[in-house]
């Protein structure tokens, strides 16, 4: 993850459907040139031009699936025709946080601690406000203009609508609709961090459980209740927690997902 804020999401917010598709498409080892020609060839976005295509699969596609070797389009590629389309919308929400910082921390320090303090909506001025302060902190390559913090704004939200976390409520307001991790994505997500090397303890303390508001105790919770299908065996409390995981490598678990 870059520790820049970058105004990359003017390429395509969520982009769902896009994503699901240029899945389908790409095999393992295809550069993303060409993707960019199967796509086309396909025709399966018909209504979009050429330049709008390689726009979209190398400023928005390829910053999220093709990092690490391309290793979350090999895994979410294998699981996909598994998941229904509200886990393929949050597996696809953990990897645009992951490629896009300012995402990441807009849902971590703006949205989740808004509805924690029982609020049920969020205006654009405070998604502004979030991109004033990060320019002050220096977050940015170089300072934006006004119609960049304009337009960026407006990405912050829409992805937002987009993933689910919100709904439009009146011209610059949004209800809050938090959603609730799916399980198959924690089982993924647990996962992934541990074959990364991090301890027990880090894995339930890592920053992306916050996209979904967890703390370490949510996290432990949802992870012992997956712990009742045999997915890993969880001894002691979040102070001194110990994992016995059940799957040794990645093909283990994308098999334990697709079941």
């Amino acid at each position: 993850m870059s520790d820049q804020y970058t105004t990359q999401f003017q390429a395509g917010l969520g982009m769902i459907e896009e994503c699901r598709l240029f899945l389908e498409l790409w095999e393992d080892g295809d550069t993303v040139q060409v993707l960019e020609n199967k796509v086309l060839e396909a025709g399966v976005l018909p209504n979009v031009t050429a330049r709008r295509v390689r726009n979209l699969i190398a400023e928005m596609w390829a910053p999220r699936f093709f990092v690490n070797d391309a290793q979350p389009a090999r895994d979410l590629k294998n699981i996909l025709e598994y998941l229904n389309r509200e886990a393929i919308s949050q597996f696809i929400t953990l990897f645009t946080a992951r490629a896009q910082l300012i995402y990441h921390d807009f849902i971590t320090q703006v949205y989740w601690p808004i509805y924690e303090s029982g609020r049920s909506v969020i205006s654009r001025d405070e998604a502004k406000s979030f991109i004033l302060e990060a320019l002050d902190e220096g977050k940015m390559q170089k300072r934006w203009s006004e119609s960049t913090i304009h337009r960026v704004t407006g990405y912050l939200i829409g992805a937002a609508v987009d993933f689910g976390f919100l709904m439009k409520a009146s011209r610059s307001t949004y209800e809050i609709t938090p959603p609730s991790i799916h399980p198959k994505l924690a089982l993924y997500l647990a996962y992934t961090l541990h074959f990364e090397g991090l301890s027990d303890s880090h894995v339930l303390a890592h920053r992306d459980w916050k996209l979904w508001g967890m703390n370490e105790n949510d996290v432990l919770r949802q992870l012992q209740y997956l712990g009742r299908d045999g997915h890993f065996i969880i001894q002691g409390s979040v102070e001194l927690v110990r994992f016995s995981w059940t799957y040794k490598n990645r093909e283990e678990l994308l098999n334990a997902i697709t079941r």
